[in-house]
């Protein structure tokens, strides 16, 4: 129950009108079922008294008294539905908005997890309007029979109700029973749906789809994912086909308990010599009783499943949140950054990937961190970011040597990263989303593309040209999406510039004019630079040299040069790849 209450708090919250009047509809059923009994009893009564219907003014009412009450249950019926139909279209987008932003606020390494991955799946499984209206409609069901029963007491059917009330007990024991296996083998098959899903992208993929057909492995990657969904088909399976043998076994036993009761109530009737009327409302009582311990039962079905994914979705909205806010910077706003003892391990892994960094970046500094694949240079970057807590030591950073609290950092960073966001919109809109205070200027997108040197669409008319083939707009090279993600670094301001292989897609020269147009954008800025291209590091103040999570080698190109280790021999093996 406590989660139906958190629900319809919710629905309150975003619409209380149609939320009342879902409500209010759906418990006006009581009444109306309790007075179409009367009515049909009186009318019942008014017949025995005279046939002739018309002939009796009496009997006329009692007639359009019953039709009244019938025809207003349907008029609350419909009102209902409607206001069904506008909770479910409220739930599905504020659900997803939840999750959403939920989703946003998470660290990168929870992102990443595969248990966190799962827990979203099974929190997307909620639809919150279902949880309100089963709870609802089993709420009703129950006030319904209550008052059912109730009548039956008064004229002291003692048997008829223990008979009733043991069979719904015995109803609402199974049916929960059902619905809470059958919820947690589908909460246990998330992953394979996900792995599904997976491989379906993957077969369709157009960066993929080249390279599976060459490999001529398309039938393997079919295969795979059609056994996993039939293992995942067999399993659920297995579990309806007992639940529906379950309810075959409950209809069934319904049925012979049915006839007992209205053989119990005849008897009693015919040995009491009570009225004709008495028998047909009792008649129609008992009846009612059994058609809602069939809907009574069916909700409450529902409505376990629905608390079992509330609570995942519950669990998943209260992980815990990376805090951060949005803060406005100036253009000569520079910031130091300073890192003490840091050491960083990623989640079911035995290697540290960062160990023991000690750096201190000054306002305004530029510096490159370089190294081999793998050697952390990434993980440094993310630290220094915020998007990653270290497990040992701290970062700091100054603003006029004034700490700044982290939660204000992202507000600071301009980055490009290597694995860049495709944007499948305008031009517009894709450089743009670098500062979306300065999404309708024109100029300032023009000079962004220009710097960026994306001449491809540098005309003012063509910033509404649709890009990405997946919705009908024009494709670009991998170059050409990357000039266009460097673009947004350009319009966007910030005291930290960071470029993680922001050039790796570019042709030799324009890589090099990329590199000397970041030096030139970062001005007094403080800038960082994760590259492979050891000749661009000419341009930067200082270069840290990673290797296996440390900084072995720190200085300048001709400290570090002269030094004669691990950065030289990086940078004599790279030259001798122009070289004859």
């Amino acid at each position: 129950m406590n989660n139906f209450y958190k629900t319809i708090k919710m629905f309150i919250k975003w619409n209380k009108l149609v939320t009342v009047c879902f409500v209010v509809c759906s418990l006006t059923e009581v009444p109306i079922l309790i007075l179409e009994l009367i009515f049909t009893k009186k009318f019942v009564e008014s017949l025995q008294i005279n046939f002739n219907i018309f002939d009796n003014s009496v009997v006329l009412d009692q007639l359009f008294k019953l039709i009244l009450v019938v025809f207003s249950s349907g008029i609350i019926s419909s009102c209902r539905a409607l206001c069904q139909t506008h909770l479910e279209e409220i739930s599905l987008l504020k659900k997803d908005e939840i999750i959403l932003s939920k989703t946003l606020k998470l660290s990168i390494i929870k992102l990443d997890s595969p248990e966190i991955k799962s827990m979203r799946e099974n929190a997307s499984r909620l639809e919150l309007h279902v949880l309100l209206e089963e709870w609802v409609f089993f709420i009703c069901d129950v006030i319904k029979i209550i008052c059912l029963v109730s009548i039956i007491l008064w004229y002291e059917m003692y048997v008829v109700v223990t008979i009733v009330l043991c069979f719904s007990i015995l109803q609402l024991f199974v049916r929960k029973n059902i619905a809470t296996k059958i919820e947690n083998i589908q909460r246990q098959q998330v992953s394979s749906i996900r792995y599904v899903k997976y491989l379906f992208s993957l077969l369709i993929g157009k960066e993929n789809v080249q390279e599976i057909r060459l490999l001529k492995c398309k039938n393997y990657l079919v295969n795979k994912m059609t056994q996993v969904t039939i293992d995942y088909q067999n399993k659920i399976q297995s579990k309806i086909i007992k639940s529906e043998i379950m309810n075959s076994y409950l209809q069934l036993f319904s049925l012979i308990v049915n006839i007992i009761v209205i053989i119990v109530l005849a008897l009693s009737i015919i040995g009491g010599h009570s009225s004709a009327s008495l028998f047909i409302l009792l008649y129609q009582i008992i009846t009612s009783l059994f058609g809602l311990n069939v809907s009574f039962s069916s909700h409450f079905y529902n409505a376990t499943q629905c608390n079992i994914k509330y609570s995942d979705f519950n669990k998943y909205i209260q992980l815990d949140e990376i805090e951060f806010e949005e803060k406005q910077v100036l253009n000569e706003t520079s910031l130091e950054i300073d890192l003490k003892d840091i050491s960083f391990m990623y989640p079911d892994s035995q290697i540290k990937a960062v160990d023991n960094i000690n750096l201190n970046i000054r306002p305004g500094e530029k510096i490159a961190l370089v190294g081999e694949n793998g050697s952390g240079k990434s993980t440094i970057v993310k630290l220094i970011m915020g998007l990653y807590k270290p497990n040992e030591g701290t970062i700091k950073w100054f603003e006029n040597k004034e700490e700044l609290d982290q939660k204000y950092i992202f507000g600071y960073i301009r980055v490009v990263f290597q694995d860049f966001s495709k944007l499948l919109r305008t031009i517009r809109e894709n450089v743009g989303m670098g500062d979306k205070r300065k999404i309708a200027d024109n100029i300032q997108i023009e000079k962004a593309l220009q710097k960026a040197t994306f001449d491809k669409f540098k005309e003012m008319e063509q910033l509404e040209t649709l890009i990405g083939p997946e919705f009908g707009g024009q494709d670009l090279s991998g170059g050409e999406w990357q000039k266009l993600a460097v673009s947004r670094a350009y319009l966007s301001e910030g005291g930290i510039l960071i470029y993680d292989e922001a050039t790796s897609a570019m042709d030799p020269e324009s890589e090099l004019k990329a590199f000397q147009s970041f030096i030139e954008l970062s001005g007094k800025k403080t800038a960082i630079f994760v590259t492979h291209r050891l000749s661009m590091t000419k341009y930067v103040d200082k270069i840290a040299v990673v290797e296996n999570g440390k900084i072995v080698e720190y200085g300048t190109q001709k400290e570090l040069l002269d030094l004669n280790k691990k950065y030289a021999s990086m940078y004599r093996a790279q030259l001798s790849l122009y070289s004859d």
